[in-house]
């Protein structure tokens, strides 16, 4: 997800193809609406005009993010100039649970019909984005299992494991670690990989697949002291809510032991 810090905690997430892309906002639902045809029967003895259902249709998902420039937040804009059809997929925070006891999201696929980028006066940078439905929206009430024991482990470039806080288990999604920080540049931690497990369903690693109990590619992470990287784990099943976890990495201001 790049080198972005979250401006608050978990919240209602939209992926695509179960690539997560930051922080998101004033998000609208795609509303349903179905045409009325009128009739007239010829014989009525009242003359009244009677209505069927016709066909039914949904308008667009609009949300709002935060552009932190990430590959993921630009590929946006790539998808919508090439009219990409993806999965996309809505879902509450992975502590919301409905009044009876199901989880909530819903899935369709779509294309990006609208991009409009912003800024506040403070500098901050926002895209508004419309996706169009191609077909029908789907309902998801069933989570996906998500992470199995071996859960995540972090390392840094040079084989240091980062201690993970909470200790990592299914159920919890967001995790922090510190990186190593020195003096001696060649003694950073410069890069992190993830090694996700998980038995079921499949794994990516800010937005690329993983096999379970395999380490991810290497990633980047800030140099300077405070600097906090965000990346996402997303455990996909097939017409399920996906699970996903964030780990936030801050560059430490410690050497090695």
């Amino acid at each position: 997800m790049g080198n972005d810090s979250p401006k608050s905690s978990i919240g209602m997430m939209i992926l695509t193809d179960g690539q997560v892309f930051g922080e998101v906002e004033e998000v609208t639902e795609p509303k349903f609406s179905k045409e009325g045809k009128e009739y007239k029967q010829q014989y009525s003895p009242s003359k009244t005009v009677g209505r069927v259902p016709g066909w039914g249709s949904w308008d667009g998902l609009k949300f709002k993010i935060t552009y932190t420039g990430n590959a993921a937040q630009r590929a946006l804009l790539t998808d919508a100039k090439a009219g990409t059809k993806r999965l996309w997929q809505v879902i509450m925070p992975p502590e919301f649970v409905a009044a009876d006891g199901t989880y909530d999201g819903f899935q369709f696929t779509g294309f990006i019909s609208d991009v409009e980028p912003t800024a506040d006066g403070d500098g901050i940078v926002y895209r508004s984005i419309t996706v169009s439905v191609d077909g029908d929206v789907t309902v998801l009430t069933t989570r996906a299992a998500g992470l199995t024991t071996g859960f995540l482990a972090v390392a840094d470039d040079e084989s240091h494991a980062l201690a993970l806080s909470p200790t990592a288990a299914a159920d919890k999604y967001y995790y922090t670690c510190e990186a190593y920080h020195s003096s001696d540049e060649s003694l950073n931690s410069n890069t992190v990989t993830v090694t996700p497990t998980a038995t079921v369903g499949t794994i990516r690693v800010n937005g690329t697949v993983v096999a379970s109990g395999a380490a991810s590619g290497a990633i980047t992470i800030g140099q300077n002291s405070g600097d906090k990287t965000m990346i996402s784990v997303v455990v996909s099943e097939t017409g399920k809510i996906p699970a996903i976890y964030f780990i936030e990495v801050t560059m430490g201001i410690s050497a090695y032991a």
